[in-house]
């Protein structure tokens, strides 16, 4: 399985790590070119996710005391395992 992370680059939270978001009904959340709910993919395995942000898709990504926030194939880290 691939872990994808990425890392705050400015501003107060320099360097805390980001991981995909999992909202309270299980799911991550994909999307176009967009931050807004109704424009989301709700994702269900982790798993999947690396194959949505290679089709273009971004997907939520948060960390300790950061909101989620949309993050493109272009700002993340992926390790496969």
């Amino acid at each position: 399985m691939a872990r994808i992370t990425a890392q705050v680059l400015s501003g107060k939270n320099v360097g805390v790590e980001l991981t995909p978001h999992r909202y309270p009904n299980g799911a991550f959340r994909v999307s176009l070119a967009s931050n807004k709910s109704e424009d989301a993919v709700d994702v269900l395995h982790e798993e999947d996710l690396a194959s949505w942000l290679r089709k273009g898709y971004g997907v939520r990504m948060s960390g300790q005391g950061i909101a989620p926030s949309i993050y493109t194939l272009k700002s993340v880290s992926i390790q496969d395992a």
